[in-house]
Parts: structure tokens; sequence; C-alpha cells
């Protein structure tokens, strides 16, 4: 879920992926799953919105209160960083 929110994101008129030149990097590191989402070459972002819309409110609860994982937003010029961490074994059941 996490995923597809932030893919739909990045193919939306207000991401990176809106213009020629822009791109995303994920990456997956460590002990902990790791996974950072950053934006880069868009359209200038004016700053964080105003309110978190359904899937950034689904993101949080999936990350943070059923996975006890963490997620930062980092809004720049630039464009949207999104780190998430999460313990594996909190992507596996016994």
């Amino acid at each position: 879920m996490t995923a597809n929110d932030t893919g739909a994101r990045a193919n939306s008129a207000h991401s990176a992926l809106a213009l020629t030149g822009g791109w995303v990097a994920s990456a997956v590191h460590g002990d902990k799953v790791r996974l950072t989402w950053e934006e880069q070459g868009g359209p200038l972002v004016p700053g964080p919105p105003e309110s978190l819309g359904f899937g950034s409110r689904l993101t949080e609860m999936s990350i943070v209160r059923q996975l006890g994982g963490t997620i930062e937003r980092e809004w720049s010029r630039d464009g949207l960083r999104v780190v998430i961490e999460i313990s594996k074994s909190a992507l596996s059941r016994p």
C-alpha cells in the first residue's frame, strides 16, 4: 500500500517524474529495512501540504502504528524526500 501510494505520487503532475530529466531514487539498507525515496529534477515544491491526504495518513498508519517503524518527510524545493525504517522482524510472521 505504501509503495503504491508513493509510486502514484511520483507519476502525478506535482512530482519529479512529471518533467523530462526528473528522477526518483529508492534503496533498502541494513539490519532494518530502510527505504529512502528522493525526488529531484521535478517542478519546484512550494513546501509541505497544509494537511496530509488519505494516502499519507494510510502510510503513517501502516508504517508507524501497525509495523512500529518510522517515517520522515522532508519537503525541499527540489522535491519530496521520505525515509521509512522498519524492523525486518515486523515484516515476517513467526
